[in-house]
């Protein structure tokens, strides 16, 4: 059994009602209608353009399903964190959620990027280093599980047809050696498919966490994540009884807390940019949320999770 003990539970308790907030937002706030309707939105605009590049509206599919499972699922992940703090049950677990929303808002931003170097086509090539990134790992899992070649056949040929498209639509550059059908690290007209670590790069301010700042960022998230007893050093206590003890300062938590909710808000304001669902009152919303949090101080306060 765990027990949990805190010097402020209230703080903790507030924090946990934001990212419901937040999350909730983005769940059931969403408003069918678009903010202007009397201007096409960029997305339209670029649809447009996909048919005129490519002949087909394919990218715009990949655009709006990769940006909006991801955004569900990190709201659903924001979730998840409310839970935890309202429990106090965060030892081996507010790292995994926090870098799992990490990943998904880097993935959404580096998609919608709003930069005057991401053109159409640029945007294009993400779309579809993102999904045959996608098929190519979801074909290794149902392959490694046993499924017959009948059973693969489908799968094998969505993932052939949209392989062969990114390579007759664009320039790519591949590998040499084994590595030429790791998709992953395929160059495409100068993009480059950003791994784990860069992501962060996407998520976090560049005036703040440049850099090394950012890669080690995300790291941190990573050493708590995977096994690593000698990264959870640095929160556990063992005791002349041999109990252990997980410890969690309110601004340890504050920080990893924050990249999620950050990283979320910042997506979900890109693909509201990019869709024309930038509504008042959302946008409000998304203030708020990040005024209240920066309106904590969590400088004390301590979470602990004990066993025997």
């Amino acid at each position: 059994m765990s027990e949990i003990e805190l010097n402020e539970p209230a703080l903790w308790d507030r924090m946990a009602e934001i990212l419901s907030v937040a999350a909730n937002l983005c769940l059931h706030e969403l408003p069918s209608a678009r903010a202007n309707p009397d201007r096409p939105s960029q997305a339209d605009v670029e649809h447009s353009k996909f048919q005129e590049l490519f002949g087909t509206d394919e990218p715009m599919q990949w655009i709006v399903e990769l940006t909006g499972s991801y955004l569900f699922e990190m709201s659903h992940e924001l979730l998840a964190l409310s839970e935890l703090l309202r429990a106090r049950e965060l030892t081996g677990s507010v790292e995994v959620l926090s870098r799992a929303v990490v990943e998904r808002a880097g993935r959404t931003i580096w998609v919608l990027e709003e930069d005057d170097d991401v053109n159409p086509r640029v945007r294009a090539i993400r779309a579809a280093l993102e999904t045959a990134v996608s098929y190519q790992h979801y074909r290794r899992v149902v392959s490694d599980l046993g499924q017959t070649d009948s059973e693969m056949k489908e799968l094998v040929e969505a993932v052939r047809a949209q392989r062969s498209k990114l390579e007759s639509w664009f320039s790519v550059e591949k590998p040499v050696g084994s590595d030429s059908s790791e998709v992953s690290k395929w160059v495409v007209e100068d993009q480059e498919y950003p791994t784990y670590e860069k992501l962060a790069r996407w998520v976090l301010d560049e005036t703040t966490a440049p850099g090394r700042a950012a890669l080690g960022t995300y790291g941190v998230l990573s050493s708590f994540s995977h096994p690593s007893y000698i990264a959870g050093r640095e929160h556990r206590i063992i005791v002349d009884d041999k109990s252990i003890t997980y410890s969690y300062s309110a601004d340890y938590i504050d920080k990893v807390v924050r990249l999620a909710l950050f990283g979320f808000t910042k997506a979900l304001s890109h693909w509201m940019g990019y869709f024309d669902q930038g509504h008042e009152a959302l946008l409000s919303g998304l203030q708020s949320i990040e005024h209240e949090w920066e309106a904590l101080t969590p400088a004390t306060g301590t979470a602990s999770g004990s066993r025997p």
